[in-house]
């Protein structure tokens, strides 16, 4: 039997969606046609099937080196280190801007890559783009000794998202291979063991950014690095401001330029500057906790809701055939009309009524403060996972992965004595439950079909109980957001957490139907379930007026004919937005030139109640801008 209204893939991968961009270079024909295969080109610019190029062979050198570049979510601080056999290796590899990101260029290089790349990230094009238009524009003027496709391109932007390309041309071994934050590349190598060395010792090795990459370049070298030996090595670090003088975005710009130890020299180096580093920007509570006013702290998702309907409201070129809609007309009189400032309120009555007026948003990539995802993979167990821990794990890579072996803010929290018992969830979703690792965590987590009413509740509200027992399931995963509303608005009459989590479901599941009147409509219904919890919070002394909400998504969703989809693969996904609404966040409206990370929902939760998350976990994103 098929289902009028089928679960679609996004929300349920069963694989890994985080891949590289490319297969390391072989020589032979099979190895070119996979690389090729794996970076699309227009059939025209196919080359002709060659083996990889051999060192001595070209009138220059190819740069055969390896490098890395990182980023530090607590510190907003993004680099790139580099070796090689050649001289001055720094001077052609490593691009660098404060805010925008680093690029690499390698083995036959064009270094025009490296300010083309900066330029496209300035715009706000992912990597992954970024990559491929760089790529695709490149004319190969000389493809009979300097080809294209024996170039090496890597990018990370000032968000931590990264994409490489290795051609089937470059110098072997070659290859790529990224991580959390990170992405190592090389060439002239002895081995895959180089990058993935590389990889690991960034991931696992605490302290500054600077140090994280020193040690990947060690790690590569350690594993063989550049065959040819080593001769010279790079490193930059940048951070808008992050300089010691006035205006200066250069943490660190290193280079050594001819050594006979350039890995050991540059460590001197790394570790002279950590000697005169300014301390590390405090990673405590944006505010002190006896200056804090909130005591609860409210965060509320919906799944996959866009954040273009959010800001701008109803989108005319859905609300027909094009978004399923079963009455255009009714459609329309309920959220059409002329403004977008007109329809986000017709949409989001109490958003923009009441968060907008007294609390913040971010998101509105017009006012320049796109709030973006530090996980690649754009959908939902990554994204939640994300928001809940500050960071991003390439090993939670489908959302059927079992109970997190991460602890989030939520487990931490309620390992505090002062919030022991104080810590709840509810959920549509039947995977919150893993997400949370209810079992080791000990927070009760009511979510899904079978769990979603807890026991005390059942006994008084047997009715409420018999729905989720008895309603037909159109989503075998996931429970209707009505259900769920009215279980946690019982659930709050008996005890109201210090800390609660809601999550709300329909929005994604009716966007994966292609429905944009059903989407529209949750959407609305979500505002005003929003709503009801505010003023449930306010009418009761113990909480009025020492309650924070905040609200965000998972993950966003393509535009136009993709607004149905997300994933790494779907332009525009890794775009969310997020609103706080509470007494210790000023009132500012859509916030202007003020960046954020979803990640940083972590921090934030736990800076609202007097504690240092980041210092628990230096992985975790710094708490959002909206203290006192």
């Amino acid at each position: 039997m098929v289902r009028a209204v089928p679960r679609l893939s996004s929300r349920l991968p069963h694989r890994p969606l985080h891949r590289p961009l490319h297969r390391a270079a072989r020589l032979g024909l099979l190895a070119a046609l996979a690389v090729l295969s794996a970076f699309p080109l227009p059939s025209q610019e196919r080359p002709a099937a060659s083996a990889a190029v051999v060192p001595g062979t070209l009138p220059w050198q190819p740069v055969g080196t390896f490098s890395i570049l990182g980023y530090d979510p607590a510190t907003g601080e993004v680099g790139g280190a580099v070796q090689s056999r050649v001289f001055s290796v720094g001077n052609g590899v490593l691009w660098a801007e404060a805010g925008v990101g680093v690029v690499a260029t390698q083995a036959i290089v064009d270094v025009s890559y490296g300010p083309q790349a900066l330029a496209l990230l300035r715009e706000g094009k992912p990597p992954a783009e970024v990559v491929k238009t760089v790529w695709e524009r490149d004319p190969d003027p000389r493809p009979q000794d300097w080809t294209k496709f024996g170039r090496q391109f890597a990018v990370i932007d000032a968000q931590g998202r990264v994409a490489a390309y290795t051609g089937p041309k470059a110098s072997a071994y070659a290859g790529d291979r990224q991580g959390a934050y990170c992405t190592a590349q090389g060439n002239i190598l002895a081995g895959e063991a180089v990058v993935a060395g590389m990889v690991r010792a960034f991931e696992q090795t605490e302290g500054h950014l600077s140090l994280r990459l020193l040690a990947a370049l060690e790690a590569g070298q350690a594993a063989g690095g550049d065959t040819r030996g080593m001769q010279s090595a790079a490193m930059v670090v940048v951070k808008k401001g992050g300089g010691v003088w006035l205006n200066n975005d250069a943490v660190l710009r290193l280079q050594v330029d001819d050594h006979p130890e350039p890995i050991a020299e540059l460590r001197r180096l790394v570790e002279k500057a950590a000697q005169q580093r300014r301390p590390r920007a405090a990673t405590a509570p944006a505010a002190s906790a006896a200056a804090l006013r909130t005591t609860h702290v409210v965060l509320i998702m919906t799944d996959g809701l866009r954040w273009q309907e959010l800001f701008d409201g109803a989108q005319r070129p859905l609300m027909g055939k094009a978004g399923k809609v079963a009455d255009t007309a009714a459609l329309r009189r309920d959220f059409w009309r002329d403004t977008a400032v007109e329809r986000r309120a017709a949409l989001f009555p109490f958003l923009w009524g009441t968060v907008a007026a007294q609390g913040q948003l971010f998101g509105d990539t017009a006012s320049r403060s796109p709030a973006t995802l530090l996980n690649p993979l754009q959908f939902s167990y990554p994204g939640y996972h994300e928001a809940f821990a500050g960071w991003y794990d390439p090993r939670i890579d489908s959302n059927d992965h079992p109970a997190n072996p991460n602890v989030t803010v939520f487990e931490w929290l309620h390992q505090d004595p002062a919030l022991r018992g104080q810590v709840a969830a509810w959920g549509t979703w039947h995977a919150f439950r893993r997400i949370l690792n209810a079992e080791r965590s000990g927070i009760p987590v009511h979510d899904g079909w079978d769990r979603g009413v807890p026991a005390a509740v059942a006994a008084t509200h047997p009715m409420l109980a018999r729905l989720y027992g008895t309603t037909a399931r159109l989503w075998p995963e996931v429970a209707f957001d009505a259900l769920m509303q009215q279980s946690l608005l019982a659930g709050l009459a008996r005890q109201v957490p210090r800390l609660l989590f809601a999550g709300y479901g329909e929005t994604d599941e009716w966007a994966h139907a292609g429905r944009y009147d059903l989407y529209l409509r949750s959407a609305r219904q979500w505002d005003a379930y929003v709503a009801e919890l505010w003023a449930r919070y306010q009418a009761d002394p113990r909480t009025r007026g020492r309650t924070t909400f905040i609200l965000t998504t998972d993950h966003g969703r393509g535009d136009g004919a993709e607004w149905t989809d997300h994933g790494q693969d779907v332009r525009g996904a890794g775009g969310a937005w997020i609103a706080v609404l509470g007494p210790d966040t000023p009132a500012g409206g859509v916030r202007v030139d003020a960046p954020v990370r979803q990640g940083q929902v972590a921090a934030t939760i736990a800076a609202l109640l007097g504690k240092d998350w980041v210092r628990a976990e230096p992985r975790a994103a710094a708490p959002l801008p909206v203290f006192r």
